[in-house]
This record gives C-alpha cells, sequence and structure tokens, in this order.
C-alpha cells in the first residue's frame, strides 16, 4: 500500500478533495476545529499535511511549533512556497516520529493510505510523542460500517447524488486513484486502548460515509 500511494501522490500537488475553493475549505475547518478547539494551545504535529489549503482556516498557531508532514514532495513544495516559515518534512507519515512532544497530533483523510501494520506504528509514534492531556485526531476517514451505504448513494447529502456515485466510483476503479482503506471504528478502538488512549467517535457532516477519532491519554 505504501509503495501504491507514494507513486500516485508523488507529482500531484492539489489534495483532489470534492470541492477545492476558499469556501468549502473555510467550511470544512469549521468542522474539523470542533474536535480540538478549546484544547488545541501549544505544539502541533500535523501529518498529511498535504499542500497546505486548509492550513489557513485551522487556527493553529504558528508561534507555539506546527510541524507538517506529507509524503509527497510537490505537496510539501507547494506548502512551502505559501507558507516559507513553517517546520515542513517530506517522509511517510507511518513512521515520522521526533523527539519532542505535541499537544496536538492531528491527520485529516490519511490513514486511508495506511494498512494495519501501519495504522499500528501511527499509533505507537503517536504515543510516544503526544504531551499528557494532548489530543491525538484522526480526522475524516472512511468509516468501514458505511462502505456499502456509501457505494450505495446512502452516504451523499443529496440523494440524487446515488447513480452518480454508483457510475462515478465504477469510473474510479478503472483509474489509478486508490481510494484506500476503510477502517472500523472497533479496530481504531482497541489499537487505542493497546496503546493508552480513550477513544470517541464522530461522524463527518461534509463526508457523510467518514468518521473522526479524537483520542486522549488514559
Amino acid at each position: 500500500m505504501r509503495e501504491r500511494f507514494a507513486k500516485f501522490w508523488k507529482d500531484i500537488d492539489v489534495p483532489l478533495h470534492r470541492v477545492d475553493d476558499d469556501d468549502h475549505y473555510r467550511a470544512y475547518a469549521k468542522e474539523l476545529r470542533l474536535l480540538f478547539e478549546g484544547r488545541q494551545s501549544g505544539a502541533v504535529l500535523e501529518l498529511g499535511c498535504g499542500n497546505g489549503g486548509l492550513y489557513p482556516y485551522l487556527g493553529f498557531d504558528q508561534s507555539s511549533g506546527y510541524v507538517g508532514v506529507d509524503f509527497s514532495p510537490a505537496m510539501i513544495q507547494r506548502f512551502k512556497s505559501n507558507h516559507p516559515g513553517l517546520e515542513l518534512h517530506c517522509h511517510d507519515a507511518s513512521t515520522f516520529h521526533l523527539d519532542r512532544n505535541f499537544d496536538l497530533i492531528y491527520s485529516n483523510a490519511m490513514i486511508q493510505n495506511f494498512d494495519d501494520a501501519m495504522l499500528e506504528q501511527h499509533f505507537a509514534n503517536a504515543s510516544q510523542m503526544l504531551s499528557d492531556g494532548g489530543l491525538f485526531i484522526c480526522a475524516s476517514y472512511p468509516a468501514g460500517a458505511l462502505k456499502s451505504s456509501y457505494y450505495a448513494g446512502e452516504s451523499s447529502s443529496d440523494p440524487r447524488n446515488s447513480r452518480m456515485i454508483n457510475w462515478g466510483m465504477t469510473l474510479l476503479r478503472r483509474s489509478d486513484r486508490p481510494m484506500g482503506k476503510w477502517h472500523y471504528n472497533k479496530n481504531i478502538a482497541r489499537l487505542g486502548d493497546k496503546y493508552g488512549f480513550n477513544s470517541q467517535f464522530y461522524g463527518s457532516m461534509h463526508y457523510l460515509y467518514r468518521n473522526h477519532a479524537v483520542m486522549t491519554r488514559k
């Protein structure tokens, strides 16, 4: 899986979101901020940061220490060109580790790129880097329990999209773009428990087939 995603994203510098404009980013970031607002006041590690399109709307305090990580050189280069003062690393997020602590370890639409072994390594690293009282968030991953309804079009916010989604997914299966792994909440909770986290889960308001996992230390 690592090689497949690395090959696909290597030269792409846009995240291929459903909508790619400031209004969508602003609204989507408002949803994501609900997961950590009031709790995020220190150093932030964002894994799978992409080209930084969402960064201006997430409210991260650059002066407190922000670190962004993405394995696409094109994404990191574009992020750097727009925000030259930030600490950004081109690295596989599943194995990324720094010998420092973060108050928020956060990713958005990233762990779908991880198979089970990669996800476990990510949790192991997060358990070592998360500060006491910090938050570990895996936001917006395709939820395994919603996979069938997604392919049936039932997870669309617009019921007219059922046929469109089925047609689009047929085309997607024929393309080189990987959808990624659908993760089940129970498996994430089990993995969180193994590495000392309590887990809570929330459904996405913008992508109805995706869930957010918010974890704190036990």
